[in-house]
């Protein structure tokens, strides 16, 4: 598909509704060895007209998408159009994908890793996973239990990196020693005395 914009939260969603997985999830023994289903459901922000604009000029004037539907090489057209939105399918081949080989404990563990792994194959600026677990409160006479989260790609990529340190003071003038040296003259130090706090 199409590029996002950069740093910036996309104000368009593209959207995977209502998937159903069989996977093993769960921390109970009896869930261990056996698949359950679980229904993902994936929102996507990007940034619909700025991608589009790369790959189709004028593509929200209606006669000119009149003109490009009815041209001969029509299939052009499409494909260019095509590029300028967002592949589907790819959520649903990463859900499944992370779902099915992952074996997760948790739903809020397998949230996460799905939400890491569109922001790293998709040019989205944020994401949106919600998934439900039909079987986990069915005695309890729920249709499910569920858990969504949206993460940032700040937050996946760039939270709890390392901050530079603050700079250190510099000694503008030499420094010297109040104490005389065996010669009787001032004892120059080899490195700035240090700045100590007030």
């Amino acid at each position: 598909g199409g590029g996002a914009a950069g740093g910036e939260l996309g104000k368009d969603k593209v959207m995977m509704k209502e998937q159903s997985i069989q996977c093993v999830i769960g921390c109970n023994p009896d869930e261990r060895d056996r698949l359950q289903e679980l229904v993902v459901t994936i929102t996507a922000w990007v940034s619909l007209r700025q991608s589009l604009q790369k790959y189709v000029p004028d593509f929200d004037i209606l006669n000119k998408q009149v003109k490009r539907a009815s041209a001969s090489d029509w299939d052009k057209h499409a494909a260019a159009e095509l590029k300028g939105t967002h592949n589907y399918s790819s959520l649903a081949k990463i859900s499944r994908k992370v779902c099915e080989e992952g074996k997760f404990f948790t739903i809020e563990a397998l949230a996460e890793c799905i939400a890491r792994e569109v922001l790293t194959d998709l040019d989205a600026s944020q994401v949106t996973v919600l998934i439900d677990k039909p079987e986990a409160l069915q005695k309890k006479g729920a249709k499910a239990a569920a858990c969504e989260i949206t993460r940032s790609r700040e937050e996946i990529f760039f939270a709890g990196k390392p901050k530079a340190p603050p700079p250190q003071p510099v000694v503008e003038e030499e420094e010297f020693a109040q104490q005389p040296n065996a010669s009787g003259t001032a004892r120059r130090l080899s490195s700035p005395m240090p700045t100590l706090e007030p």
